[in-house]
């Protein structure tokens, strides 16, 4: 069974522009609650 995306022709979405936008000025990026740096497992 193959599920076709709902989302072919969307491009460049305001998450990945402001991941990217994060990344690149060495931010932390809350929007999406997830860390853009490594974290100790302890």
């Amino acid at each position: 069974m193959q599920i076709r995306s709902k989302l072919p022709a969307v491009g460049t979405t305001v998450f990945s522009v402001i991941g990217d936008l994060a990344e690149r000025h060495q931010a932390v990026n809350l929007a999406q609650a997830r860390p853009i740096f490594r974290v100790h497992p302890n």
